[in-house]
């Protein structure tokens, strides 16, 4: 059976095949054959197997397109047959049916195509399955025996691959122990035995019944409607009676109702679902509510579910959800992008045979963004939550069950739908934080749903001790007021410091330990000597009832404190650490300013960092000022002393301070002062030691920004030994540097090193004005001043400068081309390089201006000579 299953694919492959039928199940030799179809991109899958088989079959395999049926040809496999073609998906039926069954042709073939449509006729008559079943039993038996005919694919099977000219259908079978398949394409058909011709016939049925839906437009349609008709005159006096009891003010809500029905006078908020491990936006929910401009004020939710199903009416607020909140997931596209929507639907509402067709067909063109919301709130019916899930499954849709720990929404209900999502009702998250009933019967919750695959998203989360609660019981996702609220505009990100909050809460849930939050007291005022020991700690500056603009916080100087800083979003204020050593979580931020702040930061005394930086992000502003000093101490993969990550921005920095920074890193990629995406850096005083021992390092600047820094009465001093990396500048991109009655010292080492200015940068403009500059390097490329693949612009006033290089390709100014162009003024300039260039500069004479001062250029120990105008 392997070895024929291997040549029947291979063949299939080499034709294009679209559809794959398999006449008995034993064909399927175990189903081994359905992953190697799907592999080769089968359209559609037709089984007939005997109609015990049929049910096992698709349960299995609920979301491959098929037909089942039954050779034996009797009532239970017909009825199969039947109730089991809504599992194909055609994609277009032929709107023209006059060719129904024009491809049968042979002995009998027109008395058995009247026979048929006159069998469709009847169908249209009928009332229940019952009826429908001996039908189609009495057709079954009037065709059976009678010779059966060829079959053409483009008069039965529609197409179902658009781009395929010629459509080919495989019929594997196992007959009479005879191995064989049979090819069906265009008007050629060759089939192995007279079962297997029967079998085909009621195959072409089958399908031409879906194609023409008439089990769900016809027979459910007459059956419902007859139903309908009967309960309707006894629902309409039921009704009547009940509006006639309503109150004046009810009865004008049901009027507003009834218009918003009618008229379709919707809209939706959309409230983010976010991440409990980093508060990344996951999904968003659609909240049902009133068009502004409807003049319905007043109505909610509540007040249409109610009149809805007093008036008997829940079928249109579904299928009005449905239709309205696809069509603005498709308005709002490039904003949802690959988030998914949660949708609420009403389990058991009753549609009409049409409006199921309508919305499945919508639903299924929006499957990868929309979850479906079941809120039970009766106890499941096992047959109906059997059907519901097929539907959804079909689709290939994903359940969340809604408001789980209220009602019936028990275990077994849990255990029947299994779904996608749990959403943890509010009544059993509300001050969770001071319930320990609570917290153990949610940890349960929470716990099943790891155990079975299922994500926990807590619902209605309102205060920040209930955020912190329901992640350190595992929660998967988070919803509620305290993240985001509803809106009718789609934001992309929550509020920053929420989402600082909640990566803050989700360490303590991986690292085990509770951390402490701290903010200033009614002074302004957090003394780390009083903190309790032993648990990290968060201070928190900026946030609760009484904000303050002037914050000092107090330690004891060589006294680490296991405390990390957090600023609020949009804080304006100056913030004083005296005496303050904080040791913070690897890999994070010691200092962490919120987003859209302005600070301040005062040093007084001798402070401390450990760990971790200063994390200015894009947006804000930092300030250092004061008397005092500042250490940061860093020995992790990617270390930066003030400013941000590799991959982000930094705000503005502003040094104003006497006192002085020390900045120590160690790691793969270091920043000193800045980041990898750059910003602006003023420096207009203070003392600077900065050390970056990395693999590819920058002192100050950035690793892939355009730079401009300007640098002016400070004192600097730095030392750099990496692979690749700048001391001031930019590594890849270009710079604009400009140094002011200050002192820098650069002493580097490394392979591709460049003291003043960027490595692959197009374009370095240096410019020294009345300042004393120092650089001594070694290496193997490295260059004193410029840019050392690109186009180099220097100019020096008044200025000192001294430059000391050795290596193979050791440079004073610029690159390795002649695009240099030098002005020295009035300076004081010593070069001594040694290299294999035998020069200081690729510059062409012509581009090199030095006027007055002192100047002595030395290259592998002897003079060099450039012009010297002393005029």
């Amino acid at each position: 059976m392997r070895q024929f299953a291997t040549v029947f694919l291979r063949e299939a492959r080499a034709n294009d095949c679209d559809v794959v039928i398999f006449p008995s199940v034993q064909d399927f030799a175990g189903f081994e054959l359905l992953p190697l179809l799907k592999r080769l991109g089968v359209r559609g899958i037709f089984l007939i197997p005997s109609a015990e088989m049929s049910e096992a079959f698709v349960k299995r395999n609920s979301r491959i397109p098929m037909i089942c049926g039954g050779p034996e040809l009797g009532k239970e496999s017909v009825g199969m047959l039947l109730q089991t073609m809504g599992l194909i998906r055609i994609k277009e039926a032929p709107e023209k049916t006059e060719n129904l069954f024009a491809g049968l042709a042979s002995e009998g073939g027109d008395a058995i195509f009247r026979n048929f449509n006159g069998f469709l006729r009847e169908l249209q008559k009928m009332h229940s399955f019952e009826e429908l079943r001996a039908k189609a039993e009495d057709f079954a038996a009037e065709v059976a025996g009678k010779p059966c005919f060829t079959l053409m694919l483009d008069g039965v099977l529609p197409e179902l691959k658009e781009e395929t000219e010629s459509p080919t259908v495989y019929f594997f079978s196992e007959l009479k122990g005879a191995e064989s398949y049979s090819v069906l394409a265009n008007d050629k058909a060759y089939f192995p035995g007279e079962d297997f011709r029967t079998w085909i016939l009621f195959l072409a049925i089958g399908i031409q019944l879906m194609k023409e839906r008439e089990l769900g437009r016809s027979v459910r349609s007459k059956l419902e409607e007859t139903t309908h008709a009967l309960a309707k005159a006894s629902e309409d006096k039921t009704l009547t009676r009940r509006i006639a009891a309503l109150a004046p003010e009810e009865q004008e809500e049901l009027r507003k109702v009834e218009k918003l029905l009618n008229e379709n006078l919707f809209t939706y908020h959309f409230q983010p679902i976010v991440s409990a491990e980093s508060g990344e936006i996951y999904s968003y929910e659609a909240l049902m509510r009133v068009r502004p401009d409807s003049g319905l004020e007043g109505l909610n939710p509540y007040l249409i579910l109610k009149y809805a199903e007093l008036t008997g009416r829940l079928g249109d607020v579904e299928k009005a959800t449905f239709l309205n909140v696809t069509a603005m997931i498709d308005e709002h596209a490039d904003e949802i992008g690959s988030h998914l929507v949660f949708i609420n639907s009403l389990p058991g509402v009753q549609l009409l045979p049409d409006d199921y067709v309508e919305l499945e067909s919508v639903l299924w063109e929006h499957s990868k963004n929309v979850v479906v919301e079941i809120t039970e709130q009766t106890e499941a019916d096992e047959h109906e939550v059997r059907a519901i899930k097929r539907r959804y499954e079909q689709l290939g849709i994903q359940i969340a069950l809604d408001d789980y720990g209220t009602g019936y929404s028990n275990v077994m209900n849990l255990l029947q739908y299994m779904p996608a999502y749990v959403k943890i009702d509010r009544s059993l998250l509300a001050d969770i934080d001071r319930h320990p009933k609570k917290q153990r019967f949610v940890r349960e919750i929470i716990d099943f749903c790891h155990d079975n695959s299922i994500l926990a998203l807590a619902e209605g989360v309102e205060t920040w001790k209930e955020l912190r609660a329901v992640i350190r019981m595992g929660a998967d996702l988070i919803q509620g007021y305290y993240t985001a609220m509803p809106s009718a505009e789609l934001i992309s990100e929550i509020d920053p410091d929420i989402k600082r909050e909640i990566v803050r809460y989700q360490e303590e849930y991986r690292d085990g330990r509770k951390q402490q939050v701290y903010m200033p007291d009614e002074s302004g005022r957090i003394n780390l000597a009083s903190l309790q020991q032993g648990e990290h700690s968060c201070l928190l500056v900026g946030k609760g009832e009484r904000i303050q603009d002037e914050v000092v916080i107090a330690g004891r100087g060589s006294q680490h404190c296991n405390a990390h800083l957090e600023v609020a979003a949009n804080y304006r204020g100056r913030i004083t650490l005296e005496n303050v050593f904080l040791t913070g979580t690897p890999g994070k931020p010691c200092i962490e300013i919120g987003e859209n702040s302005d600070v301040t930061l005062v040093l007084t005394g001798g402070n401390q960092l450990d760990k971790g930086g200063i994390r200015v992000p894009n947006g804000s502003r930092l300030t250092i000022e004061g008397m005092g000093n500042l250490k940061i101490d860093l020995d992790t993969q990617e270390p930066y002393g003030i400013g941000n990550d590799l991959i982000s921005a930094h705000g503005d920095l502003f040094f104003d301070q006497n006192g002085e920074i020390v900045i120590d890193l160690k790691g793969r990629y270091g920043i000193g002062i800045g980041s990898g995406m750059g910003g602006k850096i003023t420096i207009l005083r203070g003392k600077f030691r900065l050390g970056v021992k990395c693999d590819t390092g920058v002192g100050i600047g950035s690793f892939h920004s355009k730079e401009e820094i300007a640098i002016q009465g400070c004192e600097m001093i730095m030392d750099l030994a990496v692979t690749k990396g700048v001391a001031i500048g930019s590594v890849e991109e270009n710079v604009r540097l400009a140094v002011t009655q200050a002192s820098v010292t650069c002493d580097a080492e490394g392979t591709d090193v460049v003291a003043y200015g960027t490595i692959t940068g197009k374009r370095a403009d240096i410019h020294f004005f009345d300042t004393a500059v120092y650089c001594t390097l070694r290496g193997e490329c490295i260059i004193g001043v410029g840019s050392l693949g690109g186009a180099t612009y220097y100019r020096q006033e008044r200025a000192t400068l001294r430059v000391t290089g050795s290596g193979a390709k050791a440079l004073a100014f610029g690159g390795y081309g002649e695009e240099v162009w030098i002005d020295i003024l009035d300076s004081d300039t010593e070069v001594d390089v040694s290299t294999a260039m035998q020069r200081d500069t690729m510059a062409p004479e012509d581009h090199i201006r030095i006027k007055h001062g002192r100047n002595r250029f030395m290259v592998n120990g002897y003079d060099y000579h450039h012009e010297v105008d002393h005029e």
